[in-house]
């Protein structure tokens, strides 16, 4: 997989309604086939990269013990709200949901 960036870790915020959304995420830049320092960026960052950039996830192996690609990251817009949505590829686990979650940590 050829991706600009790639996002480890999510962190969910309630919204009024009670359900959960991502507001920011571990976003790592990939230059030159080494994956850069993740550093911690707004939903709202991430949806302005994404305009020009490939954005992918990462998961972790723990078979294996190394990191391996995960879908390629997509907006979408309902209701005037913008999401950050995985490429469904046949994988059960879609929209972020599998990749680690990073609540536990101040925002």
């Amino acid at each position: 997989m050829t991706a600009n960036y790639a996002i480890t870790g999510v962190w969910f915020k309630e919204n009024k309604k009670g359900s959960e959304h991502i507001s920011h995420v571990m976003i790592h830049e990939i230059l030159n086939n080494s994956i850069l320092t993740g550093v911690k960026k707004t939903k709202d960052e991430v949806l302005t990269i994404l305009r020009t950039k490939t954005i992918s996830t990462l998961k972790w192996d723990y078979k294996e013990g190394n990191w391996k690609w995960g879908a390629r990251i997509t907006s979408e817009t309902r209701n005037l709200v913008h999401y950050l949505r995985t490429v469904p590829d046949g994988d059960v686990t879609n929209n972020l949901d599998n990749i680690i979650n990073m609540t536990v940590l101040p925002l």
